[in-house]
């Protein structure tokens, strides 16, 4: 029911914003919804990617094993570990080579170093029985075609981390079950993970997500006059005059107001 409510507003959403139910994204093309960054001159339709999705496809499961790479291991790329970065990068990029251009964007960081707790519970997770039988393998194998479209996509950025994160938590839960069942039934035997390594994973997660959220918030906040930053008013409407949408919409599209346009 709650899939179902989301996906009735994700239809919804596209009616509003594009007047068709069905529509998604925008093109590379000059149709009738392009991609902002290709309509405002930032991105070259005919340039790289514009050509990978044309040729290779939005989405191509030869990316997976690439792109999983980066979205597990890949270092914290503004750490002492540059050529780390480096060697993973170049070997992300071998492997993706067949399928075109595939941009990674600031912040990298692999999931290993941001939960590396919640990567120790689903690897846990994965080892019991339960996890493969239904109706826990179904939940499972739901996790992972979710992931596997995210990870055949022609992008690799951080916030896509979070549709990568079914496919951790969902066995991570039996995990957590795992270590919960053997403290309560079994006190006497040794802990399956010791407490000192959990927490050193605890700690270890919570200042590499610290770290990125400082360098996304002030390494990666465009400046203002450029493209991806604060427009002024005098640049939204020097952007919008090519396009010759007229001084009452082109003002409207700036967000100018009537009474702002006559003082």
């Amino acid at each position: 029911m709650i899939l179902g409510a989301f996906g009735l507003a994700l239809i919804a959403s596209n009616a509003a914003r594009f007047d068709d139910a069905t529509r998604m994204h925008g093109s590379f093309q000059d149709k009738s919804l392009q991609y902002g960054m290709v309509y405002w001159g930032d991105e070259d339709p005919e340039g790289r990617r514009a050509k990978t999705f044309e040729e290779h496809g939005r989405f191509n499961a030869l990316r997976i094993p690439g792109n999983l790479m980066i979205y597990l291991v890949q270092p914290p790329s503004e750490a002492e570990s540059t050529r780390a970065v480096a060697a993973v990068d170049g070997w992300h990029e071998q492997l993706v080579s067949p399928t075109g251009y595939v941009r990674v964007e600031e912040a990298k960081v692999g999931t290993l170093w941001l939960w590396p707790v919640w990567m120790l519970l689903m690897a846990i997770g994965l080892t019991q029985r339960r996890t493969w039988r239904l109706p826990a393998l179904a939940g499972t194998a739901a996790a992972a075609l979710g992931a596997a479209v995210m990870l055949s996509y022609a992008t690799v950025t951080l916030r896509y981390h979070v549709d990568i994160w079914p496919l951790i938590g969902f066995p991570a839960i039996f995990g957590i079950a795992a270590l919960t069942e053997r403290a309560v039934n079994r006190p006497e035997a040794r802990p399956m993970v010791p407490r000192a390594l959990l927490v050193a994973l605890l700690i270890g997660g919570c200042l590499v997500t610290f770290h990125k959220t400082l360098h996304s918030r002030v390494t990666l906040m465009e400046p203002e006059g450029t493209l991806a930053g604060p427009w002024s008013d005098a640049q939204c409407l020097e952007l919008i005059a090519p396009k010759q949408l007229g001084e009452k919409r082109s003002r409207e599209v700036c967000g100018l107001t009537e009474k702002e346009s006559t003082t």
